[in-house]
């Protein structure tokens, strides 16, 4: 008998402390999934954007991608399944569209559900620097704020664009560290946010590095020199 009562006893403890245990561990998730929402998360990974492309306005790799993605002239780009190097077709499809100007240095695109602040290079970083300036800074703070308050949220795109000058390899990497150099600023701005970073260097530019004779284009070149915020216009 005492040792039945002893078992009893020992089971019974058992199952309150396994049942401690996932209470426990029940509080860690929903603090977890607490701190997630509270905060802004910063990938490298292709980004997820929702986007619709024409195909007569983006390159023959674009277009090749979506004669063989749809039977119709548009390419849908799902959450969740965009591949690596849809960004820059993303980019040249936004580029298509007209811009408004938003701010000095600053305009705006609004196409296909979404809206591309593009952010000159010159305004933000001294030439063949990936460091932000004090007043670009602010400036990328207060462009922040509008995003949170115009646009769905959500994940938001920064990508980084340069122009020819150098090598692709060097340009790839100094496009990347700016949009890093961004989003790092609009990261605390953008809580609740997804930031997809991703540099381009100069593969999606917006006007020709060169003149149809070979000739540099400086005014070409300075519009490619750029840092492209995009998110879904708020419905």
């Amino acid at each position: 008998m005492r040792r039945d009562h002893l078992r009893w006893g020992e089971s019974q403890l058992m199952q309150r402390t396994a049942r401690s245990g996932r209470s426990f561990a029940a509080i860690l998730v929903v603090f977890a999934l607490g701190i997630t929402a509270c905060s802004t998360r910063i990938t490298t990974e292709p980004s997820t954007i929702e986007a619709v492309f024409g195909t007569g306005s983006i390159d023959a790799d674009c277009a090749a991608a979506a004669a063989s993605a749809a039977s119709s002239d548009e390419y849908v780009i799902s959450l969740g399944t965009l591949r690596a190097g849809d960004e820059r077709c993303l980019s040249q499809q936004l580029t298509a569209l007209t811009p408004q100007p938003y701010a000095p240095g600053i305009d705006s695109r609004t196409g296909f559900g979404l809206i591309a602040y593009a952010l000159s290079g010159d305004v933000l970083f001294e030439f063949g620097s990936a460091e932000l300036t004090e007043e670009a800074e602010a400036t990328v703070r207060e462009l922040a704020r509008t995003v949170m308050s115009e646009t769905a949220g959500g994940r938001v795109a920064v990508l980084g664009h340069t122009d020819s000058i150098g090598s692709e390899a060097a340009n790839l990497t100094l496009s990347q560290r700016r949009a890093a150099a961004v989003a790092d600023v609009l990261a605390p701005e953008t809580i609740g946010v997804e930031l997809m970073v991703q540099g381009l260097g100069e593969q999606a530019p917006r006007a020709p590095n060169v003149t149809p004779d070979g000739a540099d284009n400086p005014e070409g070149r300075a519009a490619n020199r750029r840092v492209e915020i995009i998110a879904a216009v708020r419905r």
